[in-house]
């Protein structure tokens, strides 16, 4: 390993003692996550190698996530428990899109070998799961309730670290490249859709999406200023091969003629638990948010029928205190006005009767 210098945006110290947080219970991308912040916000301005050994640290604490077949685990709690099955707790989408590029821009900037490696391993693993069009499929991931089609929806994108890293491994790019292409034609009026169809059915897109992936393009167009290639590359699944399985999440991709597939056994709850309660509480909060319309709405509809009984009583009031004429043409100069506020909330008042009673008792 070498020594790295960076530059860094942290102010003063306490951004860098703001990232010495204690990792231990947390999902995997954190530490991850943390290596790059730690080596990348403090280190570079301030001289602050405390910080660079920190990041040192947590990277190779995440090394020790890594199955044998080069698949990041540990995107669930516990860590590093097993499924009845013997299944891993991996997630595709925070692997490809944050915890894989924040390990890889770390080993890049600290030129260390060993984290380098195996971080190109696990990247072309996951290009395995790359369907043509540069869709991730995350189908079986634990955070599958997060997925799209392009991706995951609050990570931050492939792009970094996979551009980064392509002068190794040059289908990186490609893959990089086809999924930007995807993310593009789910993009209208500026905002990232959760998927090729949402606009066309009337979904709206989250404003999420779009600023933690634009963040990533922007670290792409300040790190990795590498021309687009002439030509492009073939990624594993373009070719009809068969049959391809991963006991570790007991997940098996099929790519037969046309065909592409992914068949599944994967046994970890935490995507349908935590998928469902993302949806209740979604649901919950429509229902409330009705409930606080239609509450608005009777409140208004009852300031309306006041306001409509006042007007009655005061031309009532108006006509018993003049003569049969005045009243029957005071009752006819209000009609519209309280028969409109009358009519809006359902009130029926015969103002015609009503005239008429007063003028017979003026009589």
């Amino acid at each position: 390993m070498g020594a790295a210098t960076v530059t860094g945006h942290a102010p003063h110290d306490r951004a860098g003692d703001a990232l010495a947080v204690a990792v231990d219970g947390r999902r995997v991308e954190a530490p991850a996550a943390i290596a790059h912040e730690a080596l990348d916000a403090p280190a570079g301005d301030l001289g602050e190698h405390r910080h660079l050994d920190r990041g040192r640290r947590l990277a190779h604490q995440a090394l020790e996530f890594f199955t044998p077949s080069a698949i990041l685990y540990g995107e669930g709690h516990p860590q590093r428990s097993l499924s009845p099955k013997g299944c891993r707790k991996v997630d595709l989408g925070y692997d490809v899109e944050e915890s894989l590029p924040s390990l890889g821009m770390y080993a890049v900037l600290t030129h260390d070998t060993p984290v380098l490696q195996q971080v190109l391993a696990a990247m072309r693993t996951a290009i395995e799961f790359m369907l043509p069009d540069g869709s991730w499929d995350n189908s079986w991931g634990t955070r599958n309730y997060k997925w799209s089609w392009w991706g995951s929806r609050t990570t931050d994108g492939c792009h970094p670290g996979f551009i980064l890293l392509a002068e190794h491994d040059p289908r990186l790019k490609e893959a990089a490249l086809r999924n930007l292409e995807l993310m593009r034609s789910c993009t209208h009026n500026g905002l990232l859709y959760g998927g090729p169809h949402y606009l066309a059915h009337g979904d709206f897109p989250c404003i999420h999406h779009t600023f933690t992936h634009a963040k990533a393009l922007a670290t792409v167009l300040d790190r990795c200023p590498q021309p687009i290639p002439d030509s492009r590359l073939p990624l594993p699944r373009d070719e009809p091969y068969g049959l391809r399985s991963y006991p570790v999440i007991d997940t098996h991709l099929a790519s037969i003629g046309d065909w592409r597939a992914t068949v599944t056994a994967y046994d970890l709850e935490l995507s349908r638990l935590a998928g469902r309660a993302d949806t209740a509480a979604s649901k919950l909060a429509a229902v409330r948010g009705e409930v606080l319309r239609h509450a608005n709405a009777l409140e208004a509809a009852g300031a309306r029928r006041d306001a409509a009984a006042a007007e009655l009583a005061r031309a009532e009031a108006e006509a018993d205190a003049g003569d049969g004429d005045a009243a029957l043409d005071l009752t006819r100069e209000d009609r519209d006005r309280v028969g409109g506020l009358a009519d809006r909330d359902e009130l029926v008042v015969d103002f015609d009767r009503a005239g008429h009673a007063a003028a017979r008792g003026a009589e």
